[in-house]
Protein backbone atom coordinates (compact mmCIF):
# COMPACT_ATOMS: atom_id res chain seq x y z
CA UNK A 1 0.00 0.00 0.00
CA UNK A 2 1.38 3.39 -0.99
CA UNK A 3 1.92 6.05 1.71
CA UNK A 4 -0.81 8.19 0.06
CA UNK A 5 -3.38 5.39 0.19
CA UNK A 6 -2.38 4.57 3.77
CA UNK A 7 -2.96 8.24 4.70
CA UNK A 8 -6.43 7.96 3.14
CA UNK A 9 -7.10 4.90 5.31
CA UNK A 10 -5.99 6.74 8.44
CA UNK A 11 -8.14 9.76 7.56
CA UNK A 12 -11.19 7.54 6.88
CA UNK A 13 -10.76 5.91 10.27
CA UNK A 14 -10.31 9.24 12.03
CA UNK A 15 -13.40 10.68 10.35
CA UNK A 16 -15.66 7.66 11.01
CA UNK A 17 -18.25 8.53 13.66
CA UNK A 18 -19.52 5.02 14.40
CA UNK A 19 -18.09 1.50 14.40
CA UNK A 20 -19.11 -1.01 11.77
CA UNK A 21 -20.95 -4.10 12.89
CA UNK A 22 -19.14 -7.40 12.50
CA UNK A 23 -20.34 -9.55 9.58
CA UNK A 24 -19.34 -13.19 10.24
CA UNK A 25 -18.15 -15.15 7.23
CA UNK A 26 -20.62 -17.52 5.59
CA UNK A 27 -17.96 -20.07 4.57
CA UNK A 28 -16.23 -20.93 7.83
CA UNK A 29 -14.30 -23.93 6.47
CA UNK A 30 -12.46 -23.65 3.14
CA UNK A 31 -13.65 -26.58 1.03
CA UNK A 32 -13.90 -25.14 -2.49
CA UNK A 33 -10.99 -26.42 -4.61
CA UNK A 34 -10.48 -23.09 -6.41
CA UNK A 35 -10.39 -21.19 -3.11
CA UNK A 36 -7.94 -23.69 -1.59
CA UNK A 37 -5.56 -23.38 -4.54
CA UNK A 38 -5.81 -19.59 -4.57
CA UNK A 39 -5.20 -19.37 -0.82
CA UNK A 40 -2.18 -21.67 -1.11
CA UNK A 41 -0.60 -19.32 -3.64
CA UNK A 42 -1.36 -16.22 -1.56
CA UNK A 43 1.57 -16.80 0.78
CA UNK A 44 4.37 -16.99 -1.77
CA UNK A 45 6.57 -13.95 -2.34
CA UNK A 46 4.18 -12.44 -4.88
CA UNK A 47 0.93 -13.31 -3.06
CA UNK A 48 -1.38 -11.02 -1.13
CA UNK A 49 -0.69 -12.69 2.24
CA UNK A 50 3.09 -12.84 1.90
CA UNK A 51 3.91 -9.68 3.95
CA UNK A 52 1.66 -10.89 6.79
CA UNK A 53 3.27 -14.36 6.74
CA UNK A 54 6.79 -12.96 6.75
CA UNK A 55 5.94 -10.69 9.67
CA UNK A 56 4.26 -13.53 11.59
CA UNK A 57 7.14 -15.96 10.98
CA UNK A 58 9.64 -13.53 12.45
CA UNK A 59 7.48 -12.76 15.49
CA UNK A 60 6.88 -16.46 16.19
CA UNK A 61 10.52 -17.46 15.68
CA UNK A 62 11.69 -15.10 18.43
CA UNK A 63 9.09 -16.38 20.91
CA UNK A 64 9.36 -20.17 20.44
CA UNK A 65 10.72 -22.40 23.22
CA UNK A 66 14.09 -24.18 23.00
CA UNK A 67 12.32 -27.56 23.26
CA UNK A 68 8.80 -28.98 23.42
CA UNK A 69 5.58 -28.96 21.39
CA UNK A 70 4.14 -26.14 19.28
CA UNK A 71 0.55 -25.92 17.99
CA UNK A 72 -0.54 -23.97 14.91
CA UNK A 73 -4.28 -23.14 15.13
CA UNK A 74 -5.84 -22.87 11.69
CA UNK A 75 -2.66 -24.15 10.02
CA UNK A 76 -4.22 -24.29 6.54
CA UNK A 77 -1.75 -25.59 3.98
CA UNK A 78 1.16 -25.28 6.44
CA UNK A 79 2.53 -22.02 5.06
CA UNK A 80 3.87 -21.03 8.50
CA UNK A 81 4.14 -24.41 10.20
CA UNK A 82 6.36 -26.21 7.66
CA UNK A 83 9.09 -23.52 7.37
CA UNK A 84 9.25 -23.31 11.17
CA UNK A 85 9.44 -27.10 11.50
CA UNK A 86 12.40 -27.12 9.10
CA UNK A 87 14.18 -24.40 11.05
CA UNK A 88 13.55 -26.02 14.45
CA UNK A 89 13.90 -29.81 14.19
CA UNK A 90 14.21 -30.01 18.00
CA UNK A 91 10.57 -28.92 18.34
CA UNK A 92 7.44 -30.98 17.63
CA UNK A 93 4.76 -29.16 15.58
CA UNK A 94 1.04 -29.94 15.46
CA UNK A 95 -1.18 -28.30 12.85
CA UNK A 96 -4.90 -27.94 13.66
CA UNK A 97 -7.49 -27.20 10.98
CA UNK A 98 -11.04 -28.18 9.97
CA UNK A 99 -10.47 -28.15 6.19
CA UNK A 100 -9.67 -31.63 4.85
CA UNK A 101 -8.41 -30.11 1.59
CA UNK A 102 -6.01 -27.81 3.41
CA UNK A 103 -4.74 -30.58 5.68
CA UNK A 104 -4.21 -32.88 2.70
CA UNK A 105 -2.17 -30.19 0.98
CA UNK A 106 -0.12 -29.60 4.12
CA UNK A 107 0.51 -33.34 4.59
CA UNK A 108 1.63 -33.70 0.97
CA UNK A 109 4.14 -30.87 1.44
CA UNK A 110 5.30 -32.36 4.76
CA UNK A 111 6.11 -35.62 2.99
CA UNK A 112 7.90 -33.78 0.19
CA UNK A 113 10.09 -31.97 2.71
CA UNK A 114 10.63 -35.21 4.68
CA UNK A 115 9.72 -33.60 7.99
CA UNK A 116 9.45 -36.03 10.89
CA UNK A 117 8.52 -33.48 13.56
CA UNK A 118 5.09 -32.51 12.17
CA UNK A 119 1.60 -33.98 12.62
CA UNK A 120 -1.91 -32.72 11.89
CA UNK A 121 -5.28 -32.74 13.65
CA UNK A 122 -8.68 -32.13 12.07
CA UNK A 123 -10.27 -30.30 14.96
CA UNK A 124 -12.19 -27.17 15.91
CA UNK A 125 -9.74 -24.95 17.76
CA UNK A 126 -12.44 -23.68 20.11
CA UNK A 127 -12.49 -27.22 21.57
CA UNK A 128 -9.06 -28.84 21.51
CA UNK A 129 -10.40 -32.10 22.90
CA UNK A 130 -7.49 -34.17 21.53
CA UNK A 131 -4.92 -32.11 23.42
CA UNK A 132 -4.27 -32.71 27.11
CA UNK A 133 -4.09 -30.02 29.80
CA UNK A 134 -0.71 -28.30 30.18
CA UNK A 135 0.89 -30.34 27.40
CA UNK A 136 1.78 -27.60 24.88
CA UNK A 137 4.73 -25.21 25.10
CA UNK A 138 3.67 -22.67 22.48
CA UNK A 139 0.50 -21.87 20.51
CA UNK A 140 0.20 -19.53 17.56
CA UNK A 141 -2.61 -18.55 15.21
CA UNK A 142 -2.13 -16.35 12.15
CA UNK A 143 -5.00 -14.81 10.17
CA UNK A 144 -7.53 -17.47 11.23
CA UNK A 145 -9.42 -16.09 14.23
CA UNK A 146 -11.75 -14.00 12.04
CA UNK A 147 -13.23 -17.28 10.76
CA UNK A 148 -14.83 -17.84 14.18
CA UNK A 149 -18.61 -17.28 14.08
CA UNK A 150 -19.02 -15.34 17.34
CA UNK A 151 -17.18 -13.43 20.06
CA UNK A 152 -18.11 -16.31 22.38
CA UNK A 153 -16.03 -18.59 20.13
CA UNK A 154 -13.08 -16.23 20.44
CA UNK A 155 -13.37 -16.38 24.22
CA UNK A 156 -13.58 -20.19 24.06
CA UNK A 157 -10.45 -20.34 21.92
CA UNK A 158 -8.41 -18.29 24.35
CA UNK A 159 -9.67 -20.38 27.28
CA UNK A 160 -8.63 -23.55 25.46
CA UNK A 161 -5.20 -22.07 24.76
CA UNK A 162 -4.84 -21.30 28.46
CA UNK A 163 -5.87 -24.86 29.31
CA UNK A 164 -3.41 -26.66 27.01
CA UNK A 165 -0.39 -24.42 27.66
CA UNK A 166 2.26 -25.37 30.18
CA UNK A 167 2.86 -22.83 32.99
CA UNK A 168 5.89 -21.49 31.06
CA UNK A 169 4.10 -21.64 27.70
CA UNK A 170 3.83 -18.77 25.26
CA UNK A 171 1.61 -17.74 22.37
CA UNK A 172 1.28 -15.44 19.40
CA UNK A 173 -1.99 -14.41 17.73
CA UNK A 174 -2.27 -12.08 14.76
CA UNK A 175 -5.27 -11.29 12.60
CA UNK A 176 -7.23 -8.55 10.91
CA UNK A 177 -8.73 -5.92 13.16
CA UNK A 178 -12.15 -4.48 12.38
CA UNK A 179 -11.94 -1.03 10.84
CA UNK A 180 -14.52 1.66 11.62
CA UNK A 181 -14.87 2.88 8.04
CA UNK A 182 -16.26 0.99 5.04
CA UNK A 183 -14.17 3.26 2.81
CA UNK A 184 -10.99 2.13 4.58
CA UNK A 185 -11.83 -1.52 3.87
CA UNK A 186 -12.49 -0.73 0.20
CA UNK A 187 -9.13 1.06 -0.01
CA UNK A 188 -7.35 -2.07 1.22
CA UNK A 189 -9.25 -4.35 -1.17
CA UNK A 190 -8.74 -2.06 -4.17
CA UNK A 191 -5.05 -1.79 -3.37
CA UNK A 192 -4.77 -5.59 -3.53
CA UNK A 193 -6.80 -5.95 -6.74
CA UNK A 194 -3.95 -5.96 -9.25
CA UNK A 195 -2.78 -9.53 -9.90
CA UNK A 196 -4.97 -11.07 -7.15
CA UNK A 197 -7.55 -13.74 -8.06
CA UNK A 198 -11.16 -12.64 -7.66
CA UNK A 199 -11.88 -15.42 -5.18
CA UNK A 200 -9.12 -14.09 -2.91
CA UNK A 201 -10.33 -10.51 -3.19
CA UNK A 202 -13.80 -11.60 -2.10
CA UNK A 203 -12.25 -13.49 0.82
CA UNK A 204 -10.07 -10.49 1.73
CA UNK A 205 -13.11 -8.20 1.88
CA UNK A 206 -15.15 -10.73 3.87
CA UNK A 207 -12.25 -11.35 6.27
CA UNK A 208 -11.85 -7.66 7.10
CA UNK A 209 -15.59 -7.35 7.75
CA UNK A 210 -15.55 -10.48 9.94
CA UNK A 211 -12.63 -9.25 12.04
CA UNK A 212 -12.98 -8.70 15.77
CA UNK A 213 -12.53 -5.20 17.15
CA UNK A 214 -9.63 -4.17 19.34
CA UNK A 215 -11.91 -4.03 22.39
CA UNK A 216 -13.21 -7.54 21.67
CA UNK A 217 -9.64 -8.81 21.48
CA UNK A 218 -8.78 -7.04 24.74
CA UNK A 219 -11.74 -8.55 26.61
CA UNK A 220 -11.17 -12.05 25.24
CA UNK A 221 -7.50 -11.97 26.22
CA UNK A 222 -8.45 -11.46 29.87
CA UNK A 223 -8.61 -15.25 30.25
CA UNK A 224 -4.84 -15.24 29.52
CA UNK A 225 -4.05 -12.13 31.57
CA UNK A 226 -2.02 -14.12 34.08
CA UNK A 227 0.54 -14.68 31.34
CA UNK A 228 0.90 -10.93 30.70
CA UNK A 229 0.14 -10.90 26.96
CA UNK A 230 1.35 -7.92 24.98
CA UNK A 231 -1.51 -6.57 22.86
CA UNK A 232 -0.33 -4.87 19.66
CA UNK A 233 -2.09 -3.07 16.85
CA UNK A 234 -1.15 -0.99 13.85
CA UNK A 235 -0.86 2.72 14.57
CA UNK A 236 -3.83 4.93 13.70
CA UNK A 237 -6.03 2.21 12.23
CA UNK A 238 -6.26 -1.26 13.80
CA UNK A 239 -6.28 -3.20 10.51
CA UNK A 240 -3.93 -5.75 12.11
CA UNK A 241 -4.13 -6.81 15.75
CA UNK A 242 -1.77 -9.14 17.60
CA UNK A 243 -1.07 -10.58 21.03
CA UNK A 244 2.32 -11.94 22.06
CA UNK A 245 3.66 -13.83 25.07
CA UNK A 246 7.11 -15.36 24.60
CA UNK A 247 7.97 -18.72 26.13
CA UNK A 248 10.07 -18.39 29.26
CA UNK A 249 13.01 -19.98 27.40
CA UNK A 250 12.36 -18.24 24.07
CA UNK A 251 14.70 -18.27 21.07
CA UNK A 252 14.90 -14.42 21.16
CA UNK A 253 16.47 -14.16 17.68
CA UNK A 254 15.16 -14.29 14.12
CA UNK A 255 17.11 -16.97 12.18
CA UNK A 256 19.13 -15.79 9.20
CA UNK A 257 17.09 -18.08 6.97
CA UNK A 258 13.94 -16.12 7.80
CA UNK A 259 15.68 -12.80 7.27
CA UNK A 260 16.80 -14.07 3.87
CA UNK A 261 13.23 -14.99 2.95
CA UNK A 262 12.37 -11.28 2.97
CA UNK A 263 14.25 -11.06 -0.33
CA UNK A 264 11.66 -13.37 -1.93
CA UNK A 265 8.94 -10.77 -1.40
CA UNK A 266 8.05 -8.77 -4.48
CA UNK A 267 8.86 -5.07 -4.18
CA UNK A 268 5.17 -4.30 -3.74
CA UNK A 269 4.80 -6.64 -0.76
CA UNK A 270 8.20 -5.89 0.70
CA UNK A 271 7.03 -2.33 1.36
CA UNK A 272 3.85 -3.71 2.99
CA UNK A 273 6.04 -5.89 5.23
CA UNK A 274 8.16 -2.88 6.22
CA UNK A 275 4.99 -0.88 6.95
CA UNK A 276 3.75 -3.65 9.24
CA UNK A 277 7.00 -3.68 11.21
CA UNK A 278 7.08 0.10 11.45
CA UNK A 279 3.44 0.56 12.44
CA UNK A 280 3.52 -2.21 15.05
CA UNK A 281 6.69 -0.82 16.58
CA UNK A 282 4.98 2.51 17.15
CA UNK A 283 2.29 0.82 19.24
CA UNK A 284 4.34 -1.34 21.60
Amino acid sequence: MTPLRLCKVLYSEFAAKTEQERIPETDLVMTDAEAVEAFASAGNGTGIMSPFYQFALEQIAQALPLAGTVVDLGCGNGALLLPLAELYPMLRFVGVDLSENMLAMAEKERVRRQLKNVSFLKENFTQLSSIADRSIDFVYCSMALHHLPTIANLNETYREVGRVLTPQGGFFFVDFGRLRSDRAIRLFVNDAAKGTPTVLLRDYDASMRAAFSLNEWRKALQSLSGRNPKLMTTFGAPFIVGALCSHLTSQKLVPQALKASRSRLSLRYFFDYLALRFLFKLCR
